[in-house]
């Protein structure tokens, strides 16, 4: 039974391995991306997208939103889908997207075809008796230009992450989990990060220390 639990779980680590190179390897808004945060954040499971604004981008920045990384390219429409799933795998939450056309490359194309061959009939006799054979000769290629019209874009999008949080009022935070000790207070709309959440308590980067503060508290 172990060893079954064991090959399930091996196979399900190739296939989001296999996920994740074909992500970075075919997605065309990795081709363009230009990584703002290097810090490395848990896979999203859900993305809202929002139309590009540079109003909406700088709204999300007060919110405590950062910048993990933007993404520019001119290729034929791509689908947002794409986008979506660069977004889940780098962990951002918020995506603002848009594309803009610049123009239309058309010409003609050469298109070759394999076409069977022509068929032959041979007719022989032998002592009396007639018999009926058909020949397929080798098939051929043939080679004709059809039209064709490719419509290009320019393609962008800005993926964000929730990384600063606040509180409407001053809240203690705590040197330990077991919030017995004050070690001090976080005054209203100040900024901090939120590590981890455990228990009774949850723990956060607070003037580059971590301390732990009430699950209780409201934050936003």
């Amino acid at each position: 039974m172990k060893i079954k639990f064991l090959l399930i779980g091996i196979g399900l680590f190739t296939l989001s391995g296999c996920g994740a190179f074909m992500n970075k390897n075919m997605n065309p808004y990795y081709f363009g991306m230009k990584t703002i945060d290097p810090q490395v954040y848990k896979k999203s499971k859900n993305v809202k997208l929002y139309k590009y604004k540079e109003s909406s981008v700088k709204y999300l920045l007060k919110q405590g939103y950062v910048v993990k990384a933007t993404s520019a390219f001119r290729e034929r429409n791509v689908h947002l889908s794409w986008a979506e799933l660069a977004a889940k795998q780098m962990g951002a939450t918020v995506m603002l997207a848009d594309r803009e056309y610049v123009g239309t490359v058309s010409g003609r194309r050469k298109l070759a075809w394999t076409v069977p061959g022509d068929t032959y009939r041979i007719t022989s006799k032998t002592n009396g008796v007639v018999t009926n054979t058909t020949i397929q000769g080798p098939d051929k290629l043939q080679v004709t230009a059809v039209p064709y019209q490719n419509h290009y874009y320019d393609q962008y999008a800005v993926f964000m992450v929730k990384k600063y949080y606040w509180t409407i009022s001053d809240v203690p935070y705590y040197s330990d989990k077991k919030l017995q000790n004050i070690a001090g207070y976080i005054n209203a709309g100040e900024w901090f990060i939120l590590s981890e959440k455990k228990g009774k308590y949850r723990k956060l980067i607070y003037n580059n220390k971590f301390v732990y503060i009430d699950k209780k508290v409201q934050i936003f």
